[in-house]
C-alpha cells in the first residue's frame, strides 16, 4: 500500500472541484503535526445618536497552520519529486500565494491528507533554507504555510439566504437616507422606522447622519 502524501491543490473557484483545478503540490515528507485555530469575528459599530457602540457578529473563522514541511534532497528522492529543493519551494510559494491574473487574486487552496480536508486562501508562506552544497545550492528547507478557511459562496448563500430580512443586517447611512427609506430597502416596508429608532437608541427618527451604522434585526411582521 502506497504512503499517502499531504497534497495542496490550487483552484480558480472556491468550490475547489476537479473542474477548476489549476495545480497540485505534494509534500516530500509528511508533517509531524498541524494545528487548527477557531475564532468568532466581531466588528464594533457605533449606534447612531449614542456615545456607545455595539458588536456585530460577522461569523466564525478557522485557520490551518502547517509548520516545518521538510524538503530534503540529501534523502532518497521520491520518483515523483523531480524538482530540486529551490525550484520546489518557489513553485509551491507561487502556487499558493502568487497573483493569478485572470482572477485578479491568489488562487483558492485545498489541503487533503488522511481525514484532513481544508479549503481556504493562503495567508502566509515562509521558507527556511538550512543546508547547502559547496555551490550554495539549497539541499534542505522547512516550509510553513498558514491558510484561512473559506466556504463555497453558492453553498453559504443557499444555506443562510444572505438577502433574507430574517437575518440581522448592518447598513451605513448614506447622504439622503432616512429611516423610512432604509426600512423599506431591508424589510420592504417603511413603517418600521420608529422601531428602528428605538433599537438603535436614537433620540429622534431624524437623528442619523452619513457614516452612522444602523442595525436591522429580524422583525416579526
Amino acid at each position: 500500500m502506497a504512503l499517502v502524501k499531504l497534497c495542496f491543490s490550487t483552484h480558480t473557484e472556491d468550490s475547489c472541484s476537479i473542474t477548476n483545478l489549476k495545480g497540485m503540490f505534494y509534500v516530500w515528507l509528511n508533517p509531524s503535526n498541524y494545528s487548527r485555530s477557531f475564532s468568532n469575528d466581531w466588528t464594533p459599530m457605533p449606534i447612531g445618536g449614542s456615545a456607545g457602540e455595539t458588536l456585530h457578529f460577522n461569523g466564525n473563522s478557522e485557520t490551518l497552520s502547517l509548520s516545518e514541511l521538510v524538503v530534503d534532497n540529501t534523502l532518497i528522492t521520491p520518483l515523483w519529486a523531480t524538482r530540486d529543493v529551490a525550484t520546489y519551494c518557489e513553485d509551491l510559494k507561487e502556487g499558493l500565494q502568487g497573483y493569478y491574473g485572470t482572477e485578479h487574486r491568489p488562487l483558492f487552496t485545498k489541503v487533503t491528507w488522511g481525514t484532513l480536508v481544508f479549503t481556504g486562501v493562503c495567508e502566509s508562506v515562509s521558507i527556511d533554507y538550512n543546508l547547502f552544497d559547496t555551490f550554495g545550492t539549497p539541499l534542505r528547507a522547512k516550509i510553513s504555510v498558514k491558510l484561512k478557511k473559506t466556504a463555497n459562496r453558492k453553498t453559504v448563500a443557499a444555506e443562510v439566504g444572505m438577502s433574507s430580512p430574517d437575518l440581522t443586517h448592518a447598513r451605513p447611512v448614506k447622504a439622503g437616507d432616512n429611516l423610512a427609506m432604509m426600512s423599506n430597502n431591508i424589510y420592504k416596508d417603511s413603517s418600521y422606522y420608529l422601531e428602528l429608532a428605538r433599537i438603535n437608541n436614537l433620540n429622534s427618527v431624524f437623528d442619523i447622519k452619513p457614516g452612522d451604522q444602523i442595525l436591522f434585526p429580524p422583525i416579526k411582521k
